[in-house]
């Protein structure tokens, strides 16, 4: 991102609009006399980024920003910065899709602030956001270099110097917070160790003992209610038992009599009724064995037997029929080749004939050019053999060309021979002298040399270590693609999805609560619809009429479920509940389906059982075969009238479209519904569900992979980074072995013996040249005076009509070829479209014949198959009736057994009873008198029981004798008796008013301690972590800015070096000091440096910091105030050669500085009001221009007038930097227009 443009209106000097654009990329340069409104610019750009500090803009308050604060009619003050960002790397966060950022900032006198960004109001904090994205926060602007901070930094010490890397580390806010916090830690560690003691020594062994005369004091209150609660429980049933035992009378006992006889009558009775059914039973078992049971066994072999016949010929039968057809449909297929074949057959014969006549007209005008072409070769020969006797027959004019082409080219060699000489003798003197200087710096470049080639093994090792890594990196390349395939089809997933659910939710959806703590949910199996699975999508619309208002019932395990969902599920609609364990199951019976099955295939049509076209799950067998069991599928409507209508059938009926038949009469149908079925919406749902899973673990996998290959992209995103720093370190090494000494002499000496020895080369192949061209002249000669011009022309047309006749047959020939090539690929595609016909005509007959064959083998197999079924029908209702007699004797033997062994067990239970009760009888007797004895007694001893017996065994009061056992109660009450005697001896009754502040304070404290103990071992924790992160970035920092220091200060300063140094006997954490070297000599003080260099030092120091974080754009403001010419010249050439990718605005006033610049914009004060001209410095850019067009101008050029194109071009460059230093350095002109008058000039 850099600046593209600046518009100004109203912003101090600036009284109109003022639009200061072209900006260059790279470097700009702003200069004007003083107050003329240059650094209002850089003011301006200060007051769009949000600078909230006015002393850097040089004012008091907002309104002194406006022009001549609104006296003069102008009340606001605009500033606008359009910043190019095609460069998306850089591109400040959220604004990548933009190639234009317009940022707008503008007071008002007595207004607010306002700011824009691409036309839109926008609040400064999104403003400062944008521009802190891209490090240039105005506030703290490490990307303005001012002259007053470079004088700050010569008088820093050595722990200020460590605090300028820390800030460009980012670890100076942390150092500091750091410090606080330990401060903070201290103070509260005193305080922690004095609440500690006061817990350890008074509150915890107060509290220990508060809590054990607690725990006695609850046990003894609980004991005493218990102790009275079963005493009396204890005396209540003890009440209770004897009152009963007296309560019973005479009368209970001779009812007791006269039930045992009865008893013993009733088993004398049920004796001989037992008797009696056993022999029936026997009687009937004998007549299953001999007469029924034989006739079953014979009908079910048979049906058996039948069965599996008709199944086998059905298979066969339907084997054959399907052979029939596609034999059919095979049969009309080759009908249709054969046809295609004669025809393509007859087409090809045309064209053979076609193309033998062509043959033969080709074929006559071969004969023909053959004989013209022979005379004329007859007629060349003959004038070769009377006109000449052997030897060259060159033409004579050639021939002359030819001798004085070779005599220039001896003379030519010759010179060219003694010119190579001539330098030859240069070069060798010139080599010497350039050795003797090389010699001298040779220490020099040794030391170089041995540096690049250190580095050059460096970067070839680490691109080695990155070529390694390459396959892993392949391999998450395709995971990634594989990602990114995956993601979008999972998304489009969810949609559908989400669609579905949508559609099908609001219909199906049911929704409870549970009706009782821990209901089990899987007890709901949910709406019919959910519960079932269409096998064939085609049905989706007749199920839905099947199942009518019914797919929407909701299946329960059973009715005591559907009650309480009905009662306390909070149902927020009607719902009408199946249980599985009550539902009426209504399914057709298999031989009217299969009855029903035939009728539809005798119609040409189907038949199916709803229950069929469905799949469920076994436990709603019952819920499925209740709502499809009972109504038959059609394919047609005539089908369904028909079964429906069917005396034998009589069953409802759905056509596949929708249409239903009832029974009664009733006809429902008429229209398809639009658009899907709920059905089928939901067997969508279920399959995208099912695919979304599959998915999402694919994704899953991917992901795993993917993390798993971080490791490898950390390992070659460090080696990346370390080969971009090695191949820097190599070409800043490469540019100081260029700008040596050492460097320029062996660049030379390598020249100039390459050029040394093409001469030596070129001398040779000269000498060479211009010998073999005097013996070519020389020969040149002597046949020359053999030649005779007259026969050399008739020979010469001779030729000229041979040529032309040979070319007229080669042409007649090619044509025969063409024509019989023709011919033979014709010949052979009529052979092939002929056995092609052939064969299909054979294939054709043999079709028709095995068509024949099985039409009548399939009649033959439809009438042994219409047979084979009324014999299985027979046998089948044979066996049904032989089943129907055996189950009716079957029955009625089970029904005597069991009522035999009913009477049985009822004689067993008589007797049993018999004894009981008179054992009773003697018992009741002896114990009536001791039981009126003990009740006087207890009512004695106990008052209280006349109150409170009309309570004695009522269920949920104190006297329940079912809830509490009586006899437990009885040893429980001794057990605590004994217990409470213990605890009385030692009860503190005032303790739970004491424990409960006690325990309530200490708690808290507790928690208290527990989180300001566990704070700071997290906050120790974590500055341990940051202090050694903190060390190894000031490290990593000082290295940087270290080389970079020394890097640009040489180049500021040739012939120096800078660097920062530890502090003596210390470790960079504990100071830097700056030193500074001429030539290979390192200064202990700066003292021995002049004003000038010593800002150079600065600004070298600050340079290389801002070189550590990049902005993307610099502002300098007279930086180069106390520099000389040649500095400042240096300045420009460093800003080039170090901050290539970023945009410098420099203001100066100096020539040196604004004129490496490739835009340079002056500034005017005229009439009160600052105005901005734009110009093309002599950076680069403009260099580039001027040398295309030399180059342009060169070339045209004739090659024989070299010297004075080039001079011409030198005159032109001279007149050039004339006008430019009349014009102090620059023309106000467009770029375009210098072009021109340089192009003018050359």
């Amino acid at each position: 991102m850099y600046i593209e443009e600046v518009i100004i209106d109203g912003f101090k000097s600036y009284a109109t609009r003022t639009v200061v654009s072209g900006f260059d990329p790279c470097f700009n340069a702003i200069t004007g006399l003083n107050g003329s409104g240059k650094s209002n610019i850089l003011d301006s750009i200060c007051f769009v980024l949000g600078i909230s500090n006015l002393s850097h803009v040089r004012v008091g308050n907002l309104q002194e920003l406006v022009y001549k604060q609104g006296q003069a009619g102008v009340t606001k003050a605009t500033a606008t910065i359009n910043f190019n960002n095609a460069d998306k790397k850089s591109s400040p966060v959220g604004y990548e899709h933009f190639d234009r950022i317009s940022v707008t900032r503008q007071v008002v006198i007595g207004g607010k602030n306002k700011y824009l960004i691409n036309g839109h109001a926008v609040q400064a904090s999104q403003v400062q956001n944008l521009f802190h994205s891209v490090q240039l926060n105005v506030n703290n602007p490490h990307f303005l270099i001012m002259q007053g901070r470079i004088t700050k930094v010569l008088n820093m010490k050595p722990h200020e110097i460590l605090g300028m890397i820390e800030e460009a580390a980012g670890t100076r806010m942390f150092e500091n917070k750091k410090q606080a916090a330990l401060k903070t830690i201290e103070k509260k560690a005193a305080k922690m160790a004095e609440i500690q003691k006061v817990l350890v020594n008074e509150i915890t062994p107060t509290l220990e003992r508060l809590r054990k005369e607690r725990k006695h004091y609850l046990q003894w209150s609980k004991n005493n209610a218990e102790i009275e609660k079963l005493q009396r429980l204890c005396v209540a049933h003890q009440y209770t038992q004897y009152h009963e035992e007296v309560s019973r009378s005479a009368e209970e006992l001779l009812g007791m009599e006269t039930e045992r006889d009865r008893l013993k009558q009733t088993v004398q009775s049920l004796k001989a009724a037992v008797q009696e059914r056993g022999a029936e039973a026997a009687k009937l078992h004998d007549l299953r064995e001999k007469e029924f049971g034989k006739a079953l066994e014979k009908a079910k072999s048979k049906e058996e037997s039948l069965s599996k016949e008709l199944v086998k010929m059905n298979t066969h039968w339907k084997n054959k029929k399907s052979t029939l057809d596609k034999e059919e449909k095979a049969l009309e297929a080759m009908q249709q080749q054969v046809g295609d074949a004669h025809g393509a057959l007859n087409e090809k014969v045309k064209e053979l004939q076609a193309c033998e006549s062509s043959v033969s007209a080709a074929q006559a005008v071969l004969v023909e050019k053959d004989k013209v072409l022979q005379e004329m070769d007859h007629a060349y020969q003959a004038m070769c053999a009377g006109t000449t006797e052997g030897g060259d027959r060159e033409d004579a004019a050639t021939l002359t060309d030819q001798i004085a082409s070779s005599s220039q080219a001896a003379h030519a060699a010759e010179g060219e021979a003694e010119r190579l000489g001539l330098r030859i003798t240069h070069l060798e003197k010139a080599i010497v002298e350039a050795k003797k200087e090389l010699k001298k710096s040779e220490k020099e470049g040794a030391k170089i040399q041995k540096d690049r080639e250190t580095l050059k093994s460096a970067v070839a090792d680490l691109r080695g270590k990155l070529q390694a890594l390459g396959s892993e990196e392949a391999a998450a390349d395709q995971l990634r693609a594989q990602l990114q395939d995956a993601e979008p089809r999972r998304d489009a997933l969810r949609d559908q999805i989400e669609t579905l659910a949508a559609q099908v939710e609001g219909r199906l959806a049911f929704e409870y609560r549970d009706p009782e703590k821990g209901f089990d949910r899987s007890r709901v199996k949910g709406t019919v619809a959910r519960l079932v699975n269409l096998k064939d999508p085609a049905a989706a619309t007749a199920i839905e009429v099947v199942a009518g208002g019914k797919l929407y019932q909701v299946v329960t395990d059973t009715e005591q479920t559907g009650k309480l969902l009905l009662q306390k599920g909070g149902l927020k609609r009607r719902v009408t509940i199946i249980p599985l364990n009550k539902i009426s199951r209504h399914v057709v019976e298999a031989g009217r389906l299969k009855k029903a099955t035939q009728l539809a295939e005798r119609q040409g049509g189907t038949a199916r059982l709803a229950l069929e076209l469905v799949g469920y799950d076994s436990e709603v067998r019952a819920a499925m075969e209740h709502v499809f069991g009972s109504t038959l599928v059609c394919d047609t409507l005539d089908v369904a009238k028909s079964l429906t209508f069917n005396k034998e059938i009589g069953r409802r009926t759905v056509t596949l479209a929708g249409d239903s038949f009832d029974p009664s009469g009733t006809l429902t149908g008429g229209s398809k519904p639009i658009g899907n079925s709920i059905l089928g919406k939901l067997q969508e749902l279920k399959g995208a569900t099912a695919e979304l899973s599959s998915l999402e673990a694919r994704v899953k996998e991917l992901e795993s992979a993917l993390a798993k290959q971080g490791s490898a992209d950390k390992e070659r995103g460090k080696l990346t980074a370390a080969l971009e720093m090695k191949e820097y370190e190599l070409r800043l090494l490469e540019e100081r072995v260029s700008q040596s000494v050492h460097g320029m002499y062996a660049t030379q000496v390598e020249k100039q013996e390459s050029e040394l020895a093409e001469s030596k080369a070129a001398v040779a192949a000269a000498k060479a040249k211009a010998v073999e061209a005097a013996a070519r002249h020389k020969t040149l000669q002597q046949q020359e005076a053999g030649l005779r011009k007259k026969r050399e022309e008739k020979l010469k047309g001779l030729e000229n009509d041979l040529k032309k006749a040979k070319k007229a047959q080669e042409a007649a020939a090619t044509e025969v070829n063409t024509a019989e090539h023709r011919r033979k690929k014709l010949e052979l595609e009529v052979k092939e479209l002929e056995g092609e016909d052939s064969s299909v005509a054979a294939q054709l007959t043999a079709s028709r014949e095995g068509l024949s064959k099985l039409t009548s083998e399939v009649e033959a197999m439809d009438t042994e198959l219409k047979g084979k079924r009324e014999a299985y029908e027979t046998a089948k209702h044979t066996l049904a009736e032989a089943k129907q007699q055996v189950a009716v004797c079957d029955k009625q033997i089970h029904k005597l057994e069991a009522e035999n062994t009913k009477a049985e067990k009822e004689i067993s239970a008589s007797e049993i009873e018999s004894k009981k009760l008179e054992n009773k009888i003697g018992r009741f007797q002896k114990d009536k008198t001791a039981v009126r004895r003990a009740l006087s007694a207890l009512l004695e001893k106990h008052p209280w029981v006349e109150t409170e017996k009309q309570f004695f065994g009522r269920p949920h009061t104190d006297y329940d004798f079912e809830a509490r056992k009586p006899a437990k109660a009885h040893h429980l009450l001794g057990k605590l008796q004994e217990e409470q005697a213990t605890l009385a001896k030692n009860i503190n009754k005032k303790v739970m008013a004491m424990i409960e502040k006690v325990e309530a304070e200490y708690e808290e404290l507790g928690k208290k301690l527990q989180v300001i103990d566990n704070d700071k071992i997290k906050m120790m924790s974590v500055i341990e972590e940051l202090e050694v992160k903190k060390n190894e970035a000031l490290q990593t920092t000082w290295v940087k800015v270290n080389r970079d220091f020394g890097s640009i200060f040489s180049t500021l300063l040739p012939g120096t070096n800078a660097k920062l140094d530890p502090v003596e006997e210390g470790s960079v954490l504990e100071g830097l000091e700056v030193k500074v070297a001429f030539g290979s000599v390192w200064k202990e003080t700066l003292t021995e440096l002049s004003g000038g260099q010593r800002s150079l030092l600065a600004l070298s120091l600050i340079l290389s910091l801002l070189l550590f974080k990049p902005a993307p754009m610099y502002i300098l403001d007279e930086v180069d105030a106390a520099l000389d010419l040649s500095h400042t010249q240096n300045i420009g050439a460093m800003l080039r050669t170090h901050f290539s990718h970023s945009q410098f605005i420099v203001v100066s006033l100096k020539e040196g500085m604004f004129n490496n610049a490739n835009v340079i914009f002056r500034t005017r004060f005229v009439d009160g009001v600052s105005t901005v001209t734009r110009t093309l410095g002599n950076g680069p850019a403009l260099k580039s221009k001027q040398a295309q067009l030399n180059k342009a101008t060169s070339v045209s050029a004739l090659s024989g007038s070299k010297a004075v194109s080039k001079g011409i071009g030198n005159v032109g460059e001279e007149g050039a930097e004339k006008k430019r230093s009349k014009k102090g350095g620059g023309t106000e002109k467009s770029a375009r227009g210098q072009e021109k008058l340089m192009l003018a000039e050359c």
